[in-house]
């Protein structure tokens, strides 16, 4: 090897001292003309589908005139985060015209090629586009057999909800700006933390919205936009068994259950479980029906009711995709055997009162009893039977619920609501609508937002003002006959403790029929 170098050294040498020879060629030299551009700012937000208005000024560092004719101009887009092509947005001077750029941060270049000599000068800014809507109580109605949605948005300025978009799901569309397809009658809406094969890695928060036609879901996290993908039956082993859905129930992020008709199905995580088989079987495929009402846990785990052989059972993320029975059952404490309850169910839920219950109401001959029993994802017991037949209008009752902190049992009779308390066995006519009807009358059970830390003084003027009756607050929404088109109203209530006088937290009217109402929390601004 070192013989190689040494006779390699010396032509090196020759051609080193050759090329420090004085070039003696004859050349013009022309000075560049650079061209300066200006009028771009460092950074521009805009709401999708927007017209961001850019007008580059283009000038010759010699002041010498410069024409646009000259040059050929380019817009590129490269989506921050993201190792991805970029997009040309447009090949004009001028970037003054609506743009089809989804919703995220974007580096973009304004390039500038001069087409005589193809020297190129660019600017690099950066576009934020968003929904240009924040979140807020999103209420879901029937127009004349047509599903609405009115979203009611949270004013950071005034700190309220004065901010109303009437037929809100016009403004949610996809990227082509075809708007959230929301076919048939209304029956559901309700927030879900999730993660879905269409909106890619990581959790997203959507608000799902069912019809009898079809379930759609649009994506708040990125500025409540839609997609044809987005379709709830995209979520589920079995596409076209789930066109429709009576109710989802989220227990977690990322997980929850689904109800149609007499199924549940189940969504976990952990065990990559999808809605596809029902839950209401047992482990060597004994099928049998289950009431629709039921009493999801985090965990996840969900009481529910089998109307066939009437007993309750459960499930449990221990064996996720069945059922579990007998369920346990002491004899000489329990206060009936939820293995052999032979009533049928006339509504069940679960409440947070009491360190985690399961309320149920069942009849049997004529007669109601409301059981109360301890449901966690860890324990289970019968705890209480009540016979409350003697309730004023039970026998008659459309509506239930169970009160979050202090577990009074709520129903409504015709326009009459009702506050039954099981510790005190003592009733009190809460609210007297006259003629109208009730249409829905919940507690909001899919809010992320914690119970202490609504009530923490420190977050009084923030968590607390905008969230506290997302967490506690009884929603009823009303409907006068006589005007079933725009007599629709929604109230929600604070249910003070020894059955004191409701509060109005909020009022909002002008519908037709409410089918149901929920709160877009994201993003958790106030």
């Amino acid at each position: 090897m070192k013989q190689t170098i040494k006779y390699m050294f010396f032509p090196i040498l020759l051609l080193l001292s050759y090329s420090c020879k004085k070039d003696l060629g004859s050349y013009n030299y022309h000075s560049i003309d650079s061209v300066f551009i200006q009028g771009i700012e460092k950074t521009y937000v805009m709401k999708i589908g927007g017209n961001p208005g850019i007008v580059p000024q283009l000038s010759h560092s010699s002041g010498s005139s410069l024409s646009s004719s000259d040059y050929d101009f380019e817009w590129l887009a490269y989506r921050q985060g993201l190792n991805q092509e970029p997009l040309r947005i447009s090949t004009k001077e001028h970037l003054n015209e609506v743009i089809s750029l989804p919703i995220g941060d974007y580096t973009v270049y304004f390039k500038a090629k001069e087409k005589s000599t193809n020297l190129l000068w660019e600017q690099k800014f950066t576009i934020r586009v968003g929904s240009g809507f924040n979140g807020g109580w999103m209420i879901l109605s029937d127009d004349n057999g047509k599903s609405k949605i009115d979203l009611f948005e949270w004013n950071h300025t005034l700190a309220n909800y004065s901010k109303h978009h009437t037929n809100f799901q016009d403004s949610i569309k996809d990227v082509s700006k075809n708007t959230m397809s929301l076919l048939g009658k209304p029956k559901f809406i309700t927030t879900w933390s999730n993660q879905t094969p269409a909106t890619g890695n990581g959790v997203k928060y959507f608000v799902y919205v069912g019809t009898d036609k079809n379930t759609e879901k649009t994506n708040v996290t990125d500025g409540f936009i839609w997609s044809d993908q987005y379709s709830f039956k995209y979520e589920t082993v079995n596409p076209t068994e789930f066109e429709t859905i009576d109710a989802i129930r989220p227990t977690a992020s990322r997980d929850g259950y689904v109800v149609k008709g007499n199924d549940v199905f189940v969504k976990y995580a952990v065990f990559q479980v999808n809605v596809g088989t029902p839950i209401n079987r047992l482990a060597d495929g004994t099928y049998f029906k289950v009431s629709p009402f039921i009493a999801p846990t985090a965990g996840p785990s969900c009481l529910m009711y089998d109307i066939t052989n009437k007993r309750f059972v459960r499930n449990m993320s221990s064996a996720v995709a069945v059922s579990q029975t007998p369920l346990t059952y002491d004899q000489n404490n329990a206060a009936f055997n939820p293995n052999k309850v032979d009533m049928d169910m006339v509504w069940m839920n679960q409440t947070v009162a009491f360190g985690g219950q399961a309320y149920a109401v069942l009849t049997k001959s004529g007669k109601y009893f409301l059981a109360r029993m301890t449901n966690t994802a860890s324990a289970f017991s019968a705890n209480f039977l009540t016979d409350i037949t003697s309730l004023p209008g039970i026998a008659q009752a459309q509506h239930f619920e169970v009160d979050p902190r202090y577990g009074y049992l709520q129903y409504a009779v015709g326009g009459k609501i009702y506050q039954y308390d099981p510790s005190e066995s003592s009733v009190k006519l809460m609210k007297d609508y006259g003629n109208k009807e009730i249409t829905v009358f919940k507690y909001l059970r899919s809010t992320s937002v914690s119970y202490s830390s609504v009530i923490n003084p420190n977050n009084a003027n923030t968590y607390g003002k905008r969230f506290l009756p997302d967490v506690v607050g009884l929603v009823v929404a009303s409907l006068d006959p006589v005007a079933p088109q725009t007599s629709g109203k929604v109230e929600v209530f604070d249910t003070p403790q020894f059955n004191a006088d409701y509060k109005t937290f909020l009022s909002f009217n002008g519908f037709g029929r409410v089918a149901d109402v929920t709160e877009a929390e994201f993003p958790l601004g106030w």
